[in-house]
């Protein structure tokens, strides 16, 4: 798993059906976990173009109220936010077996306006063929 950002147009998220299936996963039992922080490092080695940087990971925790997405200088990005919140964010990993190449969820999209902080950055997961090229 990848996660490309630009100052432009946020971060994007990218991986093979097959890992974004299993980190839908993993994200669910944390946040039906007692757990309140989870870190998710992520690929950054070759090249990110077009867009301008790979960021190390991805880190979960905790919190009350609405889901905030925010860079992080230690893990990449930071999300935060209430379980329930963080359960509807973390559901957008899901995709089918069969999505191909470039299906892909904004993860902004999913929320009424009180469920994600207005602040947040934009983040869209996509099915990537490979791990190692933008999507």
């Amino acid at each position: 798993m990848r996660v490309f950002f630009s100052d432009r147009s946020g971060a994007v998220i990218a991986a093979s059906v097959a890992t974004l299936n299993a980190t839908a996963l993993r994200l669910r039992e944390f946040v039906e976990s007692p757990q309140s922080m989870l870190v998710l490092p992520t690929a950054i080695s070759g090249s990110p173009e077009p867009y301008e940087a790979f960021l190390p990971g991805v880190c979960l925790e905790k919190c009350e109220g609405p889901v905030l997405v925010a860079l992080d200088d230690e893990f990449g990005l930071r999300v935060t936010g209430s379980p329930h919140n963080l359960a509807i964010w973390c559901a957008s990993f899901s995709f089918p077996d069969n999505a191909g190449h470039g299906a892909h969820h904004h993860l902004g999209h999913v929320f009424p306006d009180t469920w994600l902080n207005p602040r947040s950055l934009p983040v869209i997961v996509e099915v990537s063929e490979t791990e190692n090229h933008a999507p």
